[in-house]
């Protein structure tokens, strides 16, 4: 449980961080990015499992790239959702999904460490 939180938190602060990074990712206030964070996380409990399964076989042959569209996917619908974020391009969700995925990496490694 500890850990889907560590990524929870991982993923907001990346989306925070790419919409202040990124120029293709805009946003209006940092709240509408935290929104996005929130919204992508539900959807990668949510729909990233069955769609990677679904498109396993393209996973496969692609080498996990797919997993990486999917991810870009998810970050554009989560963007269109919610008004006062912008995604100019499928190109600019690609790198901020990159930047999700490694910050979700990061904190779920970080999660795991042990303390004491």
């Amino acid at each position: 449980m500890r850990g889907f939180l560590w990524k929870c938190l991982g993923t907001i602060a990346a989306v925070v961080a790419s919409a202040y990074l990124l120029p293709g990712a805009r946003c209006a206030d940092w709240t509408q990015a935290a929104a996005v964070g929130i919204l992508l996380s539900v959807a990668y409990i949510l729909f990233r499992p069955v769609a990677r399964i679904l498109l396993g076989v393209f996973n496969i042959l692609t080498l996990g790239l797919m997993g990486v569209i999917i991810d870009a996917g998810l970050f554009y619908a989560c963007a269109m959702k919610v008004e006062g974020f912008e995604v100019d391009s499928f190109a600019w969700a690609l790198a901020a999904a990159v930047i999700v995925n490694a910050a979700r990496l990061a904190f779920g490694m970080a999660a795991k460490v042990k303390r004491g």
